[in-house]
């Protein structure tokens, strides 16, 4: 442990909350934690993580100063990367921070009794309790703050899947052009504006998986055929021009509008 000065009581709030910042600078986390030891930087986290390490900062017991008027009611976490990062960057070069980052959030979220779901702002507002980046804190009605971490190309996917206990589980294998599932399988391509686990183009990676299935959909005449229709973002027309498509070719759909495993191999084969 390398111990930080800055940091508070947690004045007796329940911890609801993990949440995933990135450094912006350090890139051990020995050095990140030379720097939160200095008690003039005034800003610390729990606990920070590297390719190959994860150190200890603040206790659990106490409010770590990451994240504004989120500090009393979050564990937080700093991977030593960059939110200009992109998501091959992350993947490809840096899994070993990532794979860590998820073991750490399945811990936490296992001893503080909160889901393992990634959060968006309107969930946060909404109260629910989760995983979310120094981002969604910011961009929610209650939080404060202008950070955009861990950044757009932040493969939240891959992470919270790892967290659930495993790698992002992936559908049967298909015969078809579809390819893999990119989501978790209790998750699905859903409204921008909807829950947690629906992926509707708010981060940068989700969009050209909404645009496949956009395309997708013209190709078959249940989506207007012009190019700018297809343009990755999950709103009320696409969702209409799903659910058509389901009570045609998907029968036994429930989930009307909702792209899930079974209606990606179907609608891309």
């Amino acid at each position: 442990m390398i111990p930080s000065p800055n940091h508070e009581s947690r004045a007796g709030s329940r911890v609801d909350l993990v949440i995933i910042h990135t450094a912006e600078g350090a890139t051990t986390a020995a050095g990140l934690g030379n720097y939160f030891a200095n008690p003039a930087v005034e800003v610390s986290s729990h606990v920070g993580i590297d390719d190959s390490t994860t150190e200890q900062y603040v206790s659990y017991d106490q409010a770590a100063w990451g994240a504004l008027n989120a500090n009393h009611r979050s564990d937080q976490a700093e991977l030593c990367g960059f939110a200009r990062w992109s998501r091959d960057e992350w993947l490809n070069n840096h899994r070993g921070m990532l794979d860590r980052a998820a073991d750490w959030i399945r811990e936490r979220c296992a001893a503080r009794g909160i889901p393992i779901r990634k959060l968006s702002p309107a969930d946060v507002d909404a109260g629910a309790s989760g995983v979310i980046g120094h981002v969604d804190w910011s961009l929610s009605n209650i939080g404060q703050g202008d950070h955009t971490d861990p950044g757009p190309g932040f493969p939240w996917d891959y992470v919270i899947g790892r967290a659930s206990g495993g790698a992002p589980a992936q559908p049967p294998a298909q015969t078809s052009g579809a390819g893999p599932f990119p989501l978790p399988r209790n998750e699905y391509f859903g409204l921008i504006t909807g829950p947690a686990a629906s992926h509707g183009g708010y981060y940068a990676w989700e969009k050209p998986h909404i645009a496949r299935i956009q395309r997708a959909l013209q190709a078959k005449g249940y989506a207007p055929n012009y190019a700018s229709w297809a343009d990755g973002i999950y709103e009320q027309p696409t969702a209409n021009a799903v659910a058509a498509w389901q009570r045609r070719e998907m029968p036994g759909t429930t989930r009307f509008g909702e792209v899930w495993w079974d209606d990606w191999a179907a609608l891309l084969a």
